[in-house]
């Protein structure tokens, strides 16, 4: 725990991803991008139907699940000042 604050899981904020692209961006505080998510997945939908929701769905994903493993590398990075 870092200043009372619990660590957030890499693991748990891509499956949240799965479950609905944005919810794992939420879980770890990235709420522009989580919101931007799901605005995609449902313009997707009401511009195309069902269509290529299916594409969106796993391209989001495969975005999101990028980003988070960067944003997971960026957070081990940080140096601990006090040696």
């Amino acid at each position: 725990m870092v200043n009372g604050l619990q660590e957030k899981s890499l693991r748990l904020a891509i499956q949240l991803n799965l479950v609905f692209p944005g919810f794992g961006c939420f879980y770890i505080g990235k709420n522009t991008i989580g919101v931007a998510a799901i605005l995609i997945m449902i313009g997707t939908w009401a511009s195309t139907g069902l269509e290529y929701i299916l594409h969106a769905y796993i391209a989001m994903n495969a975005v999101m699940a990028v980003d988070l493993f960067i944003w997971n590398s960026r957070k081990k990075e940080k140096p601990v000042d006090g040696a």
